[in-house]
């Protein structure tokens, strides 16, 4: 009697239920099926549904990658973008820091120049 039971349980589990009216004719997966399902068994109507899931999968997919590849292109301008502007700041803020170098301006006589003239006029020189 108990088998009896289990065995009618998983026989009742394997069983899907019928589609309804409304599962026959829409599909949740597209608005318009373009074809209806009124007519045709319950194995097709669900193969058609999976097809449609999988290709309606795929497109999503597809679109996904679009996407994604588009932003990687906006990304990779945006780097050049900013690598050419981090360069001319570079340059512009090396070119500055080295004209404000107070030795390009200054017209005195260099220090050991003066002491050279000095030096070699106030020589003593050792009898021999």
């Amino acid at each position: 009697m108990e088998s009896e039971e289990v065995t009618m349980s998983m026989s009742t589990l394997d069983v899907d239920p019928p589609p309804t009216q409304q599962d026959r004719v829409k599909s949740p997966i597209m608005k318009n099926p373009g074809y209806s399902h009124l007519h045709c068994p319950t194995e097709l109507h669900r193969s058609c549904f999976c097809v449609r899931f999988i290709a309606e999968h795929t497109r999503m997919l597809e679109d996904s990658v679009k996407v994604k590849e588009d932003w990687k292109y906006v990304a990779m301008v945006l780097d050049r973008l900013f690598l050419w502007i981090f360069t001319l700041a570079v340059l512009a803020g090396t070119a500055g820091i080295i004209l404000q170098a107070p030795t390009l301006y200054d017209d005195r006589v260099p220090i050991d120049k003066k002491f050279a003239e000095f030096a070699s006029s106030t020589v003593v020189r050792c009898p021999q």
